[in-house]
């Protein structure tokens, strides 16, 4: 997937994004947990370069808080926007984008999965929180700001007067099991704003609706009243007729792989529609070349926020100690 090729007047700009990822479940009073949290043993690092015939790129950070120590961090604060903060030429380093993110109260050491709801593929992002047993308030929820990595970069365009077009031309995930699988990448620009997945090729969907064991005590689907409860949004939910009579043991429990219990009507997932959650693939997105942003010399906000899509079932308990990191590839062309 990685490209080499350049198209004339570009700037190639390269960000690694490393999150080194341990898997714990998290408990309550109660028994419950909610899907995965995760701890991170490595900072997020991103580095950025960039060359161009009309002048050098430069990346920097959109702060709403103040950075009061950016100098002790080896930052450069903008002197015509004091929100803007800037690293060195060769770019941003980890302990710099660590700061920034802890002092804006986002993600630095711990990300926990959580879910988008239905959408389409270009609707503003609304992130929301997991669930818990037998409660879908989370529907309504909003997810906590720690609970993703959220980036607003500014890329200024050295020399340049004109508008050019900004593309993600390669992001290369790699991680232990599925885990990469969950991994999604959220762009927004005053051109447009799209998810897509930086690991699966083809235009795809998360459902949001589903049954889940989420009780810690036992191997069985969440139920209530009788009857087992549906966790999320549904187009169309329907009950089988009768009660399981007979439980089938399964392999490898996990929230997503659990047992029908016996005597409880069991949701019939055949029937049953689940609302999706639709993101780009990255054919659409490198292949296609789809600019993300317009940029000239002046301040360009591109926001990035990455985050594990909580409904994607390669997130089960296999993915234990697992990690990803993750590098994307911008470039710009006239």
């Amino acid at each position: 997937m990685q490209r080499n090729t350049l198209r004339n007047r570009n700037i190639l700009v390269s960000i690694g994004v490393y999150i080194l990822l341990v898997l714990s479940f998290s408990g309550t009073l109660i028994g419950t947990y909610a899907w995965f949290s995760y701890n991170a043993r490595a900072e997020s690092h991103f580095r950025g370069t960039a060359v161009s015939k009309h002048g050098d790129l430069r990346v920097g950070i959109y702060s709403e808080k103040e950075l009061t120590d950016y100098l002790d961090y080896g930052l450069e604060r903008d002197s015509s926007n004091t929100n803007v903060y800037r690293g060195s030429v060769e770019g941003l380093q980890p302990e710099q984008i660590s700061y920034f993110l802890s002092e804006n109260g986002y993600a630095t050491n711990t990300i926990n999965p959580v879910t988008s709801g239905t959408r389409n593929y270009e609707d503003v992002l609304k992130l929301h929180s997991y669930p818990t047993a037998l409660d879908n308030s989370f529907i309504n929820s909003v997810a906590k700001k720690n609970s993703y990595v959220y980036i607003p970069f500014i890329f200024s365009a050295t020399g340049e007067e004109t508008k050019s077009s900004l593309y993600i031309s390669d992001a290369n995930l790699r991680s232990d099991g599925e885990l990469k699988n969950s991994v999604r990448i959220y762009s927004k620009s005053e051109l447009t704003n799209f998810v897509f997945a930086p690991n699966i090729a083809n235009d795809s969907y998360d459902e949001v609706g589903g049954i889940l064991n989420l009780d810690v005590n036992d191997n069985y689907y969440d139920y209530q009243g009788g009857k087992e409860f549906a966790y999320g949004e549904f187009e169309n939910l329907v009950y089988k007729t009768e009660r399981t009579a007979t439980e089938q043991e399964v392999d490898n429990h996990s929230t997503f792989n659990a047992i029908h219990k016996e005597g409880v009507y069991a949701v019939d997932l055949e029937q049953s529609v689940a609302k999706k959650s639709y993101f780009y693939g990255y054919d659409s997105i490198f292949n296609k070349e789809k600019a993300i942003a317009e940029i000239d010399g002046g301040y360009n906000l591109v926001e990035f926020t990455v985050y594990l899509e909580g409904r994607n079932k390669s997130l089960d308990n296999s993915e234990l100690y697992h990690y990803f990191d993750l590098d994307l590839t911008f470039e710009v062309g006239a």
